[in-house]
Formats: structure tokens, sequence, C-alpha cells
């Protein structure tokens, strides 16, 4: 199964997963489209949950994005990528072909001109990107927006019968560990994943398991950050908290908020000092 996926990063907000399918026909995409999701979609986001949208590519756009990386994995620009440690160089991983996902990021990055089709590559890149700018403003995460600062990854996947991409939770890991997680603002915030596979069925293997909260345990209100606040945890199974950390003391605190997710509620009983250098 080709995947194309794009990681979008901002400074405060939790993993929020959505995937895309193809299938059938669909209609090309109108460039003068007020909106590439709906409401509906971005509601379920905002609040937690995986958006599934059939058909969201044009089938010109899949099956050039597919042809193109089916080319580049026949000529080799694919090489095997799994859960990183940083802790190791890449080469003394261990990472293979047979075990883990094979990857394409371009040798200039996602428009490398020398390799492939990047024309389509373009194409949906620009797509993305107006993507990336309706979610920041529908899910009020302006950091999604802007080019060149983010660390916004878009990639190629494929998998070898038998290869696996282990479960995890999908961010920058080693910058939201320690002091680290204060200086850059690139925790992840939007994995999109592209099915480019057309007429695919679940016998054939390569189906995405995902692991959203019960319908029952959702929350009331907005996810994974609130007013540029991270959200670090749950209270009560289904209330976010948050760490404010631009209190007037320079200390920091946890809160969540009302039912209606104005009013915020203190959770602290004093300011904390959270070590940020």
């Amino acid at each position: 199964v080709f995947t194309v996926a794009l990681h979008a990063s901002r400074l405060g907000s939790n993993t929020v997963f959505a995937l895309s399918t193809q299938a059938g026909e669909c209609e090309s995409i109108n460039k003068e489209a007020k909106s590439l999701v709906s409401a509906e979609v971005l509601n379920k986001i905002a609040y937690g949950g995986v958006a599934v949208i059939p058909n969201w590519l044009p089938p010109y756009l899949t099956k050039s994005l597919h042809d193109d990386a089916q080319n580049l994995f026949d000529k080799g620009y694919f090489t095997p990528d799994g859960l990183t440690n940083t802790a190791l160089k890449k080469d003394e991983q261990g990472f293979t072909g047979a075990a883990d996902r094979q990857t394409f990021r371009g040798g200039d990055g996602w428009d490398d001109r020398e390799a492939g089709d990047s024309a389509a590559r373009v194409e949906f890149a620009t797509l993305m990107r107006n993507l990336r700018k309706e979610l920041a403003l529908g899910l009020d995460r302006p950091t999604l927006d802007p080019e060149g600062v983010r660390k916004h990854e878009m990639t190629y996947n494929w998998y070898e019968p038998g290869a696996s991409l282990g479960r995890h939770l999908d961010e920058h890991h080693e910058e939201t560990k320690g002091t680290k997680g204060w200086m850059v603002p690139t925790r992840r915030s939007v994995t999109w994943l592209v099915y480019l596979n057309d007429g695919w069925s679940e016998s054939e293997g390569g189906s995405l398991r995902c692991y959203p909260r019960r319908p029952n345990m959702m929350s009331s209100t907005q996810v994974g950050s609130h007013d540029g606040n991270l959200q670090i945890g749950w209270i009560d199974g289904n209330q976010p908290v948050f760490l404010d950390s631009l209190r007037e003391s320079g200390l920091s605190a946890l809160y969540s908020l009302d039912g209606n997710g104005v009013q915020r509620k203190e959770i602290s009983s004093k300011d904390l000092n959270v070590p940020r250098h």
C-alpha cells in the first residue's frame, strides 16, 4: 500500500489523526473552492476524533502520485525508515525493508526536481499548504500556517508484506522531552494520510489501525491546545488539562475548561516552576 503522509507542527497541540482515502470517481479539485474540509471534519479533529474522508483527491492526481511513488520505488529512491532512536545513527538502527516501512523524502525535499514527477508532488504540496491554512483557522492553531518556520513533512511510504510501523505517539519525540520541549515550537499537530491505491480491499492487508477515544469518552471541549497552552493530560476521563506557562508570576499552572469551553477552572493550588531553559 502506497501512502503519502503529511506531518504539520505547531506549539501546544496534541496529535490528531486524519485519514483520507481514495476510491472511485470524483470531480477535479476546484482551485477556487472555499473549503477543503467540512465543518463536521473540523469538529471531529478539534475534539480528538479520527476523520475519514473518501475521495478527497481527484483521480488524476491520485494516479499521478501513485505512479510517481512506484517509479521512485523501482529506481531505489526509497529507504527503510522505522521509529527513530536518536541515541543511534540511522545506519545503526537496523531498519530493513522486510520489517519496516520504506520512505521517500527527496534529496532536496519533497519537490526534488531531479527525481520523478516533481510537478505532481508540487501540486499536492500546494493543496496541502491550502489545507494547513484552513486547519490553522478552523482549529485555531495559527502556527500551522507559516512556511519555513515549523517542521512540516511530506513523505511517500511503502510497506512490504509483513512490514509495519509500531504503535506510537506521532510527534517530534525528542523535542518534547525535558527542557527542549520548551525551546522550539515544533510539537506535531496533525497527521494526514492519503492512500493512493485504487480498488484496495481490507483482505490485502495494510489497513491503518487507530485507537481513538471511545464515543462516551470524547471531550466536551476542544483538545490539544487552548490559547496557545499545551494540553498535557486529562481529568475525569474526558476533560483536557492545559498548562499555562505565561502566568504573571513567571511560573506555570494547570487548568481545565467549563462545559462550554470558555471559563477556566484552576487545578493547581499554586503556580508551578517548570524548567524552560
